[in-house]
């Protein structure tokens, strides 16, 4: 379990130093470790959202909880939990930079990239505000002005210059 994998890397980290550690032995189903990895994870640690996200879809996929469940057994908000699957629909590349916390994950943002109809502009837009540090303004502002270029340029932009 999770929980318990915590304790023994604390318990190691310790060595001699750790007093006597409770060890139980409990079985659980998938869906109730990817439960107590998402609670354990969300609380304690400073988890991305990208993987944050992953496991809710995996929560839904793979063990057939709705996000109203998810949300009463984890405790976290069902909008908060639905604002990260958003994060799922982007490209690739946008996750990777909204992963290391160079973009915001901020669903604003979120859907300001999604607005942008052109895969390859999209992803060269956020690569270049990843680079300068960006708030969430500034990712909506900048998805506006690309999409008002894409516009007047006619919506054919195959080499997807921002």
């Amino acid at each position: 379990m999770v929980d318990g994998n915590v304790r023994l890397a604390g318990g190691r980290l310790l060595g001699r130093d750790c007093p006597p550690l409770k060890c139980e032995m409990i079985s659980a189903s998938a869906a109730e470790q990817l439960l107590t990895m998402i609670i354990t994870a969300k609380f304690r640690y400073d988890v991305d959202p990208v993987s944050e996200a992953l496991h809710y879809k995996r929560l839904k996929d793979e063990e057939g909880y709705t996000v109203p469940e998810i949300s009463r057994e984890t405790g976290i908000h069902a909008t908060s939990i639905y604002n990260r699957l958003e994060i799922l629909k982007l490209d690739p590349e946008i996750q990777e930079l909204i992963g290391k916390h160079n973009l915001p994950a901020d669903l604003r943002a979120v859907r300001a990239f999604l607005s942008v109809p052109n895969p390859t502009a999209r992803i060269k837009l956020a690569q270049r505000l990843a680079r300068d540090g960006v708030t969430i303004k500034s990712v909506v502002a900048a998805c506006e002005k690309l999409n008002a270029h894409l516009e007047w340029k006619g919506g054919d932009n195959s080499k997807g210059a921002p």
